[in-house]
């Protein structure tokens, strides 16, 4: 959320856009080494579940147990910023490649937010 914004969630976008830039900029003051930055998509947690039935989920989405796996591994090789998805990870660097991908993305992460947002309007 802190790289790639997804419709209906812009507040929760929003803090996690700021953390990333608080970080960068204790990294970039050099006293940063203690500081280490997760970044998992989607996590296959109840959180979407008690969010409700037909609530959108974001695409890709991941196990929880595959987080924390990576969360270990990369505190203990010492990384500051982690990424659980290998996937999403090869997406935002194709993305600087061909800028066209997070457009296309937004695009029909939007598509299904709209839907969820009609049906919500009609009930």
């Amino acid at each position: 959320m802190s790289f790639w914004t997804i419709p209906g969630y812009s507040l929760y976008a929003s803090t996690k856009a700021a953390l990333l830039q608080w970080a960068e900029t204790v990294w970039a003051e050099r006293s940063g080494n203690w500081l280490t930055l997760v970044f998992p998509i989607a996590t296959t947690t109840g959180f979407f579940k008690a969010a409700g039935k037909n609530v959108p989920r974001p695409f890709p989405q991941q196990n929880a147990s595959i987080v924390a796996k990576s969360i270990l591994s990369g505190v203990a090789k010492e990384k500051t910023k982690i990424f659980p998805s290998t996937l999403f990870y090869l997406m935002l660097r194709l993305n600087k490649i061909l800028p066209i991908i997070l457009p296309i993305y937004q695009s029909i992460e939007y598509h299904k937010y709209n839907i969820w947002l009609k049906n919500q309007l009609e009930t």
